[in-house]
């Protein structure tokens, strides 16, 4: 960690698909130990409260297998900053209410770096997210939905 980002946190939530003992190496091999914290899954309040107490979320998804990412909008919902790959369905949705960038390791490192050193942008973003996400109407959504379903044969 670069020394004035040397008291960050690190929370790895949600579940770790077999890749926990990969994690759990890298984290002792570059003596980051202070600054890891592996959750696993967490639901509900704990859930809600990992989310709050994040600086930022982060999303780095690699493949186009993200169809939406719920959790891009819960973390909003939370009022707090986001950062996702373009991989993921919801970066279209989010646009300028968060960093959203390609799936390049040093291209995400640069991403969260420059948005935990950035306390007003973070903000700023936390709070057009937190908007977004107020003036979602599942009504609409659900409208949309019904159009892509009704259209689909006639493409």
């Amino acid at each position: 960690l670069n020394d004035d980002l040397s008291d960050i946190t690190l929370a790895i939530v949600g579940p770790d698909d077999g890749h926990r003992s990969t994690l759990e190496a890298i984290v002792e091999r570059r003596e980051l130990g202070d600054n890891v914290l592996s959750m696993g899954a967490v639901y509900g309040d704990a859930k809600l409260t990992a989310y709050s107490d994040a600086d930022v979320f982060v999303l780095p998804s690699k493949d186009r297998y993200e169809s939406f990412g719920n959790v891009v909008v819960e973390a909003m919902a939370c009022r707090t900053a986001v950062v996702m790959t373009n991989c993921c369905g919801v970066s279209e949705w989010v646009g300028d209410a968060g960093v959203v960038v390609s799936p390049e390791v040093k291209r995400l490192s640069a991403a969260i770096s420059n948005l935990l050193r950035d306390k007003e942008r973070r903000a700023r973003l936390a709070e057009a997210g937190y908007e977004q996400v107020k003036a979602l109407q599942w009504s609409a959504i659900a409208e949309r939905m019904d159009d892509v379903y009704t259209n689909i044969g006639r493409v």
